[in-house]
């Protein structure tokens, strides 16, 4: 078994666009994701930097990330992701400055199935489900939008 789906959706955010890069770490979507709490394995006080490792989830949603490019020149990160027995893939997140406080953010999931598990979530994540997960992102960041331009995100 091994089926690839590639999803892709923009949002736009009214930020500068420095700012929407750090709100795609995970310290910064600890700010607007309700339930989201990495455990940090490396570094251990989970500051960001390429090659950070972290988990989240718990029992059949435990997921091992890894970025492995952090750009913020070109505000560009890569996670790779592997939720044991159902599925890995490839997370990216580009920002691009529309102008000084508009950002227009292009997220990118490239996910393989490894299980029967792992394909019902894929064949579950169709285009339109996908583009309402993330345009749901844009409204949560909307609304913890001042909290996240005052917040040092690590």
């Amino acid at each position: 078994m091994s089926t690839r789906i590639v999803r892709t959706h923009q949002i736009t955010l009214a930020a500068p666009s420095q700012s929407c890069h750090r709100f795609f770490t995970p310290a910064g979507e600890c700010l607007w994701v309700a339930g989201w709490q990495p455990h940090y394995h490396y570094p251990a006080n989970g500051q960001t930097e390429a090659g950070m490792v972290f988990s989240t989830g718990s029992d059949a949603e435990y997921t091992l990330w890894c970025l492995v490019d952090f750009d913020e020149e070109r505000l560009y990160s890569r996670y790779t992701r592997l939720t044991p027995g159902s599925r890995s893939g490839i997370v990216e997140v580009q920002c691009h400055a529309r102008d000084d406080q508009t950002t227009e953010v292009t997220v990118r999931y490239t996910l393989t199935a490894l299980s029967d598990a792992g394909l019902a979530l894929l064949n579950e994540l169709d285009e339109a489900t996908f583009a309402a997960m993330i345009t749901g992102w844009q409204d949560a960041i909307g609304s913890n939008l001042p909290r996240l331009l005052a917040a040092e995100i690590a």
